[in-house]
C-alpha cells in the first residue's frame, strides 16, 4: 500500500496479505475513509487504518457519533502505573495512593475522545486520586480547550478531601497544601460538594429552605461551569431583594469591561417592563434558573 500524499510504502507482512483490494482501497482513500501514520498528531500508528463514519455500521446501532480506528498499541508517551505513582507522590509529597493512572494516559484518551469538541463535560463515577480532573486541566492548557470534568467518589480513608481535592487544588494554584511550591499552575476553578440523604419532616423542610436556596448558587456554579466570586461579567440573582439591589447597581455602574454580561435570575421572579427595557439597553443575556432547583416535597 502506499500513501498517495507523500509515496509512503506500507508493504504487507511477511505472513499476512492486505485485506482489501487496490480497487477497494483507493475507493476507501476518495471517501477520505484512510488514515496514515502522521495524519494526527496524537494518533500514533505505524501502519494505515480504516477510519469509520456516522453513515456506516454504526448507524445500525442508532448512535449519532463517528468513531475512529485507533490502535492497541499505545504511544510510549502515555507512561505506566509507576509514573502515576511518581507524579502523585510528587504533588502531595507522600505515597497517597497505590498504582493510579498515568495522567498522560487519561489524556491520550480524553484528546481522542473529544476530538470534535474542546467544550465537553467529563464525567467519572469513581474518581479515585482524581487523575481525570488532572489530565483535563492539562489537556485544555494545551490546546485551548473548555472541557470541564464531574468527578464523584466516596471518602472512604479521606481519599476525596485528602487526595482528591487536593490534589486538583495543588494542580490549579501550584501550591500544596504545606504553602510549597509545585507549578506554575493551571488555569481552572474547583468546587468540593459533600452529600447526603437526609429525612427531614414538611415542616422542617420549609424552615430550612432559606437555607437551601443559598446553596442553589452553588448548584448554578456547578451546572454551567461558572465561578460568581469575583467575576464582574456575572451575576445571580434569587430574591425580590437581590432584584432591586441589582438594578440599583446596574443604574449607577458605567458601561465597559466590567458591566454585567450574563444575569442568572431565578424562574420566580418577575421583571418589570421597564427593567426589560434597560437589561436589553445594557446588552445584558438573562438566563432563568430552571424550576427544578425548587423541588417540592413529594407526597
Amino acid at each position: 500500500m502506499v500513501n498517495p500524499k507523500n509515496g509512503d510504502k506500507y508493504p504487507a507482512n511477511e505472513n499476512r496479505t492486505w485485506a482489501i483490494t487496490e480497487e477497494t482501497f483507493r475507493k476507501y482513500y476518495d471517501e477520505n475513509k484512510i488514515i496514515f501514520p502522521g495524519d494526527y498528531d496524537f494518533l500514533k500508528i505505524s501502519k494505515p487504518v480504516l477510519r469509520y463514519w456516522k453513515t456506516d455500521d454504526m448507524k445500525k446501532a442508532g448512535d449519532d457519533f463517528g468513531r475512529i480506528a485507533v490502535s492497541t498499541k499505545l504511544p510510549d508517551s502515555v507512561g505506566m502505573s509507576q509514573d502515576g505513582t511518581k507524579e502523585i507522590t510528587e504533588i502531595l509529597q507522600a505515597k497517597a495512593f497505590l498504582y493510579p493512572k498515568s495522567t498522560e494516559l487519561i489524556k491520550f484518551i480524553i484528546n481522542i475522545s473529544t476530538r470534535n469538541t474542546q467544550s465537553a463535560t467529563i464525567l467519572v463515577f469513581f474518581a479515585d486520586s482524581g487523575t481525570t480532573g488532572h489530565a483535563v486541566l492539562k489537556l485544555n492548557a494545551e490546546d485551548g480547550g473548555h472541557r470541564c470534568f464531574i468527578l464523584c467518589t466516596n471518602n472512604e480513608n479521606s481519599i476525596c478531601r485528602d487526595i482528591t481535592y487536593e490534589r486538583l487544588r495543588t494542580v490549579i494554584t501550584g501550591k500544596r497544601k504545606d504553602g510549597s511550591e509545585y507549578s506554575e499552575g493551571l488555569s481552572g476553578s474547583l468546587k468540593y460538594f459533600k452529600v447526603d440523604f437526609v429525612e427531614i419532616t414538611e415542616k422542617e423542610y420549609y424552615e430550612y429552605a432559606d437555607k437551601l436556596l443559598l446553596h442553589v448558587r452553588e448548584l448554578v456554579e456547578l451546572e454551567n461551569a461558572v465561578n460568581f466570586e469575583g467575576n464582574s461579567r456575572l451575576a445571580i440573582v434569587l430574591t425580590d431583594e437581590e432584584l432591586e439591589a441589582f438594578f440599583a447597581q446596574t443604574l449607577k455602574q458605567v458601561q465597559g469591561d466590567e458591566e454585567v454580561k450574563t444575569l442568572y435570575l431565578g424562574h420566580d421572579l418577575l421583571l418589570s417592563k421597564e427593567e426589560k427595557s434597560l437589561l436589553k439597553k445594557r446588552g445584558i443575556q438573562v438566563k432563568i434558573i430552571p424550576q427544578y432547583y425548587y423541588p417540592e416535597l413529594n407526597g
